[in-house]
């Protein structure tokens, strides 16, 4: 029996990027039989990696059916991406904010925790490391709502299953949303508009970085692959200071020079990563990372392509 995958959070980042990867995997008409994609509500979206002439629409069910919907699949690969993003707390409040992410955890374990033939690929933050090395004290879920959930949800997939846990810090790449909130599409929005970089924070930011694609390429060999082992893994393959991270944009596209006024006797802001695992995961099934440059250009030419609609 062929394997279904099962995507949630098909239209947000990295689900798109996996959206994507998939169709570079399976041709026009045979999609729709072996993806099923969830998201917050129903909608069509069109195929992103076919032709013009062979192009198909992709439908995205709410992610409340989801247990309907694989109820008859026996050999099921999850791929879940779903979560509502630190920048919905303000929206949502604490307390619907805290509901949401669990109920969207809850639907997919309940979905799947009772079935044999399943695979489950997790897509967690860094934010759920940091968390839990905190101390006692900072321990606690009104510290960090979003840090304490991805934790909790990483502890009850293992509960119920073997997965590999793919924490994220930074992503690159296409399907980016809302660029501006995050430093790495903040700068790269200046480029387009052939605008200055200026560095806000008066410290010396790291953090670490990995491209949406190769996220979703190394997700799916490993799914596809005889491993079956709970693990969990920092995805990055580089780690950058943001003010080198600036400089580089700005000699690629020949920017004004950057401003900056970085005091170093203040602490560093590090939310960056050993990348080693990651970097063997995609060297095991023979993905070739993308550099610097490259996650610098690809999101550039995403992200100007597609400006009108951010």
């Amino acid at each position: 029996m062929k394997e279904i995958f099962v995507l949630t959070g098909s239209t947000g980042w990295v689900g798109r990027n996996f959206l994507h990867e998939l169709q570079m995997r399976y041709p026009p008409d045979m999609f729709n039989k072996r993806v099923i994609a969830f998201g917050s509500c129903r909608k069509n979206i069109l195929s992103t990696a076919y032709p013009s002439s062979n192009k198909i629409t992709i439908p995205i069910y709410p992610l409340t059916l989801i247990k309907e919907k694989v109820n008859q699949i026996e050999n099921l690969n999850l791929i879940h991406t779903a979560f509502a993003t630190r920048e919905k707390i303000n929206e949502l409040g604490l307390k619907k904010y805290i509901e949401t992410n669990q109920e969207i955890t809850n639907n997919v374990i309940t979905s799947i925790k009772n079935k044999k033939n399943v695979k489950s690929l997790i897509i967690s933050s860094g934010a759920a490391g940091f968390f839990n090395n905190k101390n006692k004290t900072n321990k606690k879920l009104e510290k960090d709502p979003y840090g304490f959930l991805k934790l909790e949800e990483e502890k009850k997939f293992c509960e119920i299953s073997n997965p590999l846990i793919l924490r994220i810090y930074g992503l690159t790449g296409k399907f980016i949303r809302d660029p501006n909130i995050f430093a790495f599409g903040n700068f790269i929005t200046s480029a387009i508009h052939k605008k200055r970089i200026v560095l806000k924070s008066t410290r010396e930011v790291i953090r670490s970085y990995v491209f949406a694609g190769d996220i979703a390429k190394g997700g799916l060999s490993w799914l596809n692959s005889d491993n079956n082992n709970c693990e969990i893994i920092n995805a990055s393959t580089l780690k950058i200071n943001l003010k080198d991270l600036a400089q580089r944009i700005s000699d690629i596209y020949n920017l004004p020079d950057l401003i900056s006024d970085i005091n170093h006797d203040l602490d560093k802001d590090d939310y960056s990563c050993d990348a080693s695992k990651f970097k063997k995961l995609l060297s095991k099934f023979s993905i070739i990372e993308q550099d610097l440059d490259t996650q610098i250009i690809e999101t550039y030419k995403y992200l100007k392509f597609n400006l009108n609609k951010h």
